[in-house]
């Protein structure tokens, strides 16, 4: 089966397009996907004779943004007037890539994947706009198959958009079947990790409105020596605010950015994996944070890191059901300390359970159903 796979936005941000590439090529589909920065691919995916990347370059940070979106949301249409017809299935990743593809896709079977849980899409760019993009939930109705990453998205999404069927959830776990390693460039964060003494409470992500440190930060004073706060994936626009918050905090530590999948090289270090989420309102949904489907999840127990998140309906659920981690006011810097040594207190049996939660899906054979339209 030929099947394009489209991301408007640069793939190392995208760990699941990553993993998606990874299943289906390990199923013997021909995939060609059309995304950003496409050199971040793992050298055994793109080197794989069934892949073939028509790369969109690299988004630019600042106002530069709007304009290139534009130009790439051109680029991607013009892409599938002329090619879309050889391939047997359209996979788009995000609702963004399905508004770039337009219209082009009613005359393919198309697969709908949407990242996040977003009740409108704006019609231009990527910000919250007054004036909404009646294309996408249209598309979606329209799809061979709408896939979400969790299953309290799949009826939100369904009863959002009107869609005759509930769509698929496909969890955001990361495959990885070729080998990561350090870069030569991160010598210092690697040495950073493996010299570490303490035991790291890992945070790997995005620092958005909807993430807070605050208290966790405080909570690390009550902690002591014994723990380490590591944040990491910061970026340059991110710097100076969290180094002001964690100023004077010397057992918290502020990592770079790594692109995905090589990010999870050093996940295996961490001791705790973090999961704060709060609602905000803005591109997403506030509903976004309460049913998150966080591919840290899947990151984390792939090494059998124990969790702390947010007491919200997506993380408290899933902690209950699997006993691979707890849930506590984020707001509340005491009772993020009690969740740390509730842990503690029986660390090998919520590693082990963390562990075997990864195991337990295979994420192989939910995409075979849902290339089948089941």
């Amino acid at each position: 089966m030929k099947i394009l796979v489209v991301s408007v936005d640069n793939i190392d941000n995208y760990p699941p397009v990553i993993s998606l590439c990874e299943t289906l090529v390990g199923l013997g589909h021909n995939v060609t996907v059309l995304s950003r920065n496409c050199t971040e691919l793992p050298v055994e995916l793109r080197s794989n004779n069934l892949l073939v990347s028509v790369d969109l370059g690299i988004r630019p940070e600042g106002r530069a943004r709007i304009v290139d979106d534009i130009a790439v949301e051109s680029k991607v249409k013009k892409y599938c007037r002329e090619h879309v017809s050889a391939f047997d299935i359209v996979w788009t990743t995000t609702d963004y890539a399905a508004r770039a593809c337009g219209n082009t896709l009613l005359g393919v079977r198309h697969v709908m994947q949407l990242m996040e849980l977003a009740e409108y899409v704006p019609l231009f760019s990527r910000r919250d706009m007054p004036l909404h993009s009646s294309v996408v939930p249209e598309l979606a109705r329209r799809a061979y198959r709408v896939v979400v990453p969790e299953y309290n998205r799949a009826f939100i999404q369904q009863a959002w958009w009107k869609l005759k069927r509930t769509p698929a959830v496909l969890p955001n776990k990361s495959v990885l079947n070729q080998s990561v390693d350090y870069s030569n460039s991160e010598s210092d964060i690697q040495s950073q990790f493996e010299l570490e003494d303490r035991r790291i409470l890992l945070y790997q992500g995005v620092f958005t409105v909807d993430r807070d440190f605050s208290q966790i930060v405080s909570a690390m004073d009550d902690l002591g020596n014994d723990y380490a706060l590591y944040l990491m994936g910061i970026r340059d626009s991110d710097r100076a605010r969290l180094e002001s918050l964690c100023n004077g905090h010397s057992n918290v530590v502020l990592i770079p950015f790594i692109p995905a999948p090589r990010h999870l090289v050093y996940t295996k270090h961490g001791h705790i994996g973090l999961l704060p989420y709060k609602p905000s309102y803005g591109r997403e949904s506030p509903l976004n944070a309460l049913y998150c489907a966080p591919n840290k999840v899947w990151e984390y127990s792939r090494f059998g890191l124990p969790m702390i998140g947010s007491d919200v309906p997506g993380l408290t659920s899933l902690f209950n059901r699997e006993r691979m981690g707890v849930t506590c006011d984020i707001d509340n810097s005491s009772a993020f300390v009690d969740a740390v040594l509730k842990i503690d207190s029986d660390y090998d049996k919520y590693s082990r359970r963390s562990r075997a939660y990864f195991e337990s899906v295979d994420t192989a054979a939910i995409v075979q159903q849902i290339l089948k339209g089941e």
